[in-house]
C-alpha cells in the first residue's frame, strides 16, 4: 500500500513540472472495447504505473507493457484483477476479446512476478 501511495504521489508531483503519458492498453489496439480497463502512466522520468490490467493485457511480457514499478487495482473483481487474459493483443474481437489464458492467481499477479526487477 506504501509503495502504490509513494508512487501516485510521485506521478503527482513530477506531473507538475513535465507530461505523465497514459495510454490505454486495450485488447484492440486504436479501439475501446467493452472489456478494456488498462490504463499505463508513464512518468517522463521515472515510474511507470499500470493500473487495473483485467482481461486485455497479455500478461508480463505483452510487448506494450515495458517496465513496471507500481500496479494498483480499483477493485479485486475479475475484469479489474485478470481472472483470465487475452494470448495476444488483438486477440478475438472487440466486442469479444479472445480471452482464453485461464490464470491460476490473476494477471495482475503474473503481471507483478514477471516484472520484477531484480536489484
Amino acid at each position: 500500500m506504501f509503495a502504490a501511495i509513494s508512487a501516485a504521489t510521485l506521478l503527482a508531483v513530477n506531473a507538475a513540472a513535465k507530461t505523465v503519458k497514459i495510454t490505454g492498453i486495450g485488447s484492440h489496439d486504436g479501439e475501446f472495447c467493452r472489456r478494456d480497463r488498462a490504463m499505463l502512466f508513464k512518468d517522463p522520468d521515472s515510474a511507470h504505473l499500470l493500473f487495473d490490467p483485467g482481461f486485455t493485457v497479455s500478461g508480463a511480457k505483452d510487448p506494450r507493457l515495458g517496465k513496471i514499478d507500481v500496479v494498483l487495482l480499483s477493485s479485486v473483481h475479475g475484469d479489474h484483477l485478470g481472472s483470465a487474459r487475452i494470448p495476444n493483443p488483438g486477440a478475438g474481437t472487440c466486442a469479444k476479446p479472445k480471452a482464453s489464458v485461464k490464470m491460476p492467481d490473476s494477471n495482475t499477479a503474473d503481471i507483478i512476478v514477471g516484472n520484477r526487477q531484480e536489484g
